[in-house]
């Protein structure tokens, strides 16, 4: 299939979703008055009413001004709906008064605490408003009598989740707030009170399921490292998986098969579809399809908590299985563009979240790449068919997934596409297993026969990870990019692809080419502006502090407060921050624990350090020098709230 052909059968969905995610990311970078957007928008929509009233032979003419204007249309469409819904844009308040929760999710557990989700609940004297959602963390050292749905009232006050400025730290405001959550909470066990729950039907036939599947996989697999495993490939359940295990899977490149995606739900669609083909005749097939298999993924998609890969690959089946219905050939690109629109659709923030990127764009490069990539290499050898498929399977995901990769981790595991050619085959034989294992009905079978060869697969899986990460160079870290960078990494990738795969090679040999200059020039541009940067940064540190004096590619870092007692603690967050800024050579200097002051003339602007330790209150006149004053965690909150 050429180039043109294949974007001839993706354009009911290609521009769409072009214009509506280009609308978004307009609506991300520049705040505009929504009523002139508004304006605007009323004003194409009059255009493009006016345009029906005209001739055909004057409308065929000004087909390419109309397509323009309908795309402007769909943007700002895309703007508006941005400026309204997205969840970055409702204002977060302080609350100071008892509240109601309703448990909606259980993240985590461990020997100091129990991690939920729930949603926050105002009571007024005839109703409840929902003020947003939290994450809830009960501090005790044995598992909180709570479950999905319980209602519970506290007086602990949940606390906005400010964003972590630390260059190169992991965003978990972002994160959380991708996610609809806004606030934090921590109760003590003394601090709150069962008042019910409020389940609805669906909730408790979901929940039961869970519950079973898990009572089910705890029953016959009791080594934790492998219950952590076997648990979160099935239902995405982590909270037995240790974090020492998740790393391990992270750094071997192979992390996919831990967090539920795509792969798991096409996984058992197949299971579910070659039942039923053997049963039905292709026509029924269809009916059956759309009754039974359809939503069985829906139910699977919702056990699973519906995340963005799950929720973007349940949606391409739903394409597919309604178009085969329809007698309609099935494009899976075009399915995979349909989908995109429709997330963008319902939540323009999706396009920030990081699963739904990893996801969409290993989709694509599977559609893409993995047909060129197959044929490239012909081999009448069975088994060595079989290991190529999965090679190039993995290449032709990684070529698009892996600039997404370096933007968001800064890390390429090495032996990646080894990895998954044993690790995936593995995974897919546990995953039927564990199916397997939930439906039998004979527990002898299961103990004596199934769960033992999921426990050996699952200790080769572990092992092998583990000893593939200890190979030299098995992680390769690189420095943060630039957005503009990981677009031109993902043409280079492109390029070199379909220049090895097209026999038209020209017109790759120019893009790849091009896409290499920019990216050198942009690395030049990149150097230069650190070689060039002279500045302070503060480091947010808990109850301590490190300012970072940094001048070029080299730095000194100040600590002190508890930071020199325990350097180690946030040395990671320090390492972190130096490569983030590009600082290669660096010193540590430690300054006394007593208050100071640091000036900044340039930006009149100053920092007090070790300020809880002055004597007396403070002097105003020295707080009036400065047009702005910065507190670092060496300052007591209550202390800081004193002086204001």
């Amino acid at each position: 299939m050429d180039t043109s052909t294949v974007f001839h059968k993706t354009l009911p969905f290609l521009r769409p979703l072009i214009c509506y995610a280009i609308g978004s990311k307009l609506g991300e970078c520049f705040e505009v008055d929504i009523q002139i957007l508004t304006y605007i928008e009323s004003a194409l929509v009059v255009i493009i009413l006016l345009t029906t009233t005209l001739p055909i032979s004057i409308k065929w003419k000004i087909v390419p001004i109309l397509s323009f204007i309908l795309m402007v249309h769909i943007m700002l469409i895309s703007w508006i709906h941005y400026e309204t819904d997205s969840f970055f844009n409702i204002q977060i308040r302080h609350i100071n008064h008892p509240i109601i929760l309703k448990i909606d999710e259980i993240n985590s557990s461990s020997r100091s605490g129990s991690n939920y989700t729930a949603t926050i609940f105002e009571k007024s004297k005839l109703y409840a408003t929902e003020i947003g959602k939290s994450i809830v963390y009960f501090k005790s050292n044995r598992n909180p009598d709570v479950l999905v749905g319980d209602i519970i009232i506290t007086n602990a006050h949940p606390e906005p989740i400010v964003k972590n400025h630390n260059p190169g730290e992991f965003d978990q405001y972002s994160f959380n707030r991708m996610k609809g959550i806004a606030y934090k909470t921590s109760i003590q066990p003394q601090e709150y009170f069962l008042l019910g729950n409020d389940r609805s039907m669906v909730e408790n036939i979901l929940s039961s399921i869970r519950a079973n599947i898990l009572t089910s996989i705890r029953k016959y697999i009791t080594q934790r490292d492998q219950l952590g495993i076997a648990e979160a490939m099935l239902i995405g359940y982590k909270a037995d998986l240790s974090k020492s295990l998740n790393n391990t899977y992270s750094i071997a490149g192979v992390s996919h098969v831990i967090a539920i995606s795509g792969m798991h739900l096409g996984l058992i669609y197949l299971i579910i579809h070659q039942i039923f083909a053997s049963v039905f005749k292709k026509k029924q097939l269809h009916i059956v399809a759309l009754f039974i298999t359809l939503p069985l993924l829906w139910m699977f998609a919702m056990i699973t908590g519906s995340s963005a890969s799950v929720l973007r690959s349940v949606i391409m089946y739903s394409f597919i299985i309604i178009g085969n219905l329809l007698t309609k050939n099935s494009n899976s690109l075009n399915a995979l563009l349909g989908a995109g629109f429709i997330m963008n659709v319902c939540n323009p923030d999706v396009l920030n979240d990081i699963g739904f990127q990893l996801s969409f764009s290993a989709v694509l490069g599977i559609t893409l790449m993995y047909q060129p990539i197959k044929k490239s290499l012909y081999t009448k050898n069975n088994i060595l068919e079989w290991g190529w498929n999965l090679v190039a399977l993995s290449l032709a995901a990684q070529i698009i997934t892996t600039p997404f990769l370096l933007y968001h981790f800064h890390q390429f595991s090495t032996y990646s596409i080894l990895n998954n050619i044993f690790i995936v085959p593995l995974s897919s034989i546990v995953l039927i297993l564990e199916i397997i294992l939930c439906l039998c009905p004979f527990p002898i079978l299961c103990l004596k026969a199934i769960a033992p060869f999921i426990s050996m697969i699952l200790t080769w899986m572990n092992d092998f990870t583990a000893a593939m990460n200890k190979v030299p160079h098995a992680l390769i870290t690189v420095p943060m990019l630039k957005w503009y960078q990981v677009l031109l990494w993902t043409i280079f990738f492109i390029g070199i692809a379909c220049f090895i795969l097209k026999k038209e090679k020209y017109p790759f040999l120019m893009i790849t080419l091009t896409a290499a200059s920019l990216l050198l020039v942009a690395n030049t541009f990149v150097q230069h502006t650190i070689k060039t940067t002279q500045q302070i940064i503060l480091l947010n540190l808990h109850s301590s502090g490190s300012i970072i004096h940094q001048h070029g590619h080299t730095a000194d870092v100040y600590v002190y407060g508890n930071q020199i007692d325990g350097i180690n603690a946030s040395r990671k967050i320090i390492a972190s921050a130096l490569k983030t800024v590009g600082v290669e050579v660096h010193k540590f200097k430690y300054l006394p624990n007593t208050p100071m002051v640091v000036v900044m003339n340039a930006s009149k602007m100053a920092i007090f350090i070790n300020a809880d330790k002055l004597n007396g209150s403070i002097d105003t006149s020295l707080l009036n020098e400065h047009a702005e004053w910065i507190m670092d965690g060496s300052t007591k909150l209550w202390k800081i709230r004193e002086w204001q």
